[in-house]
């Protein structure tokens, strides 16, 4: 995945409509606010931001997607959140994350060297990936309790890293299914990474498997959605949260079937994920830069293409918005 230069569309406007507005509303004098509505102790800027929000009573909803390089280390998470925390001021923001830059290389290496029973080499990787994703959650989270929780879910996922490579140690055997589970736990570490810092920041946030929203088909390794109860799933657990100001950040990549199997949608699915949620979502914008989503001019619903890179030629339509897309 390359790196994402991401940026807020509209700040520019925004910020000079604002001072416009500030300007006007300064000459009317304390009268004229008074009959509006306004007590001695209302601002101004207060009064300013109610009037947008009854010219706009709804916000824009947006698909945030990070790759791994966005997430590579603790700057960059950093640097995350903070656009993420500015996006959420103007609109309902949904939040789509790669794994952390090489992680998901390492944890199929250690799948691999699990089928050959290389268990030294299968507990080094483990290791050197906990100790990355530890010391992002040391140098971020910055509150006690934040980080104990952080700290035991992270800990959680590599148990069951751990456990999945011994099954496959003691089988000599990696089935697509066991490759799959493996290879999710990146996006599923860095989501809660994600989810933690803005909790920290003072931003509500909450980390969802997609495997909870993203149903697929049962084609291990280059899943394709299931719209239909993809959206009725988006509709039941997305969407509460947004409507309660919290910010879901969903890991890309991954997916279940209907009955709750792990499955993922190809190298590089996150953007994928990214377009699926949209779509299910219906939401206003999907933001990737430099833009990487499988958008299609020449559609005259917005539809996205996807073809797989590899094996038979298939393409899949999801429909994704046809305006806004960065």
């Amino acid at each position: 995945m390359g790196k994402s230069d991401l940026a807020i569309p509209g700040l520019g406007d925004q910020s000079t409509r604002s001072c416009r507005e500030h300007k006007s509303l300064s000459a009317i004098g304390a009268p004229v606010t008074r009959r509006a509505g306004i007590s001695q102790e209302e601002t101004i800027h207060t009064f300013t931001e109610r009037r947008r929000s009854e010219r706009s009573p709804k916000k824009p909803l947006v698909v945030m997607k990070f790759g791994g390089t966005s997430v590579g280390d603790a700057s960059c998470i950093k640097r995350v959140a903070e656009i993420i925390r500015t996006a959420s001021r103007q609109s309902n923001v949904v939040v789509v994350v790669s794994a952390m830059s090489g992680v998901t290389n390492k944890l199929l290496e250690a799948a691999t060297n699990s089928e050959t029973g290389d268990r030294s080499q299968v507990t080094a990787i483990l290791q050197e990936l906990r100790k990355q994703h530890n010391a992002v959650a040391s140098e971020l989270i910055r509150s006690t309790t934040g980080r104990n929780r952080i700290d035991r879910k992270v800990h959680g996922l590599f148990q069951e890293a751990d456990a999945l490579c011994q099954g496959t140690i003691l089988l000599r055997e990696l089935t697509l299914r066991a490759r799959d589970a493996i290879a999710s736990l990146g996006e599923r570490l860095s989501a809660r990474l994600v989810a933690a810092v803005l909790a920290d920041s003072g931003v509500a946030s909450e980390a969802i498997d997609a495997t909870e929203v993203i149903v697929t088909d049962s084609c291990y390794g280059g899943a394709e959605p299931l719209m239909d109860l993809t959206r009725e799933r988006c509709n039941a657990r997305v969407h509460p949260l947004v409507r309660q100001g919290t910010i879901p950040v969903v890991t890309g990549f991954i997916g279940a079937t209907a009955e709750g199997i792990v499955t993922t949608l190809g190298r590089n699915g996150s953007d994928y994920s990214a377009t699926i949620l949209g779509a299910a979502l219906d939401a206003d914008e999907c933001i990737r830069k430099p833009f990487a989503l499988w958008f299609d001019p020449a559609s005259p619903f917005g539809y996205v293409t996807r073809s797989r890179p590899k094996g038979p030629e298939r393409k899949s339509r999801v429909w994704a918005p046809r305006t806004g897309v960065e």
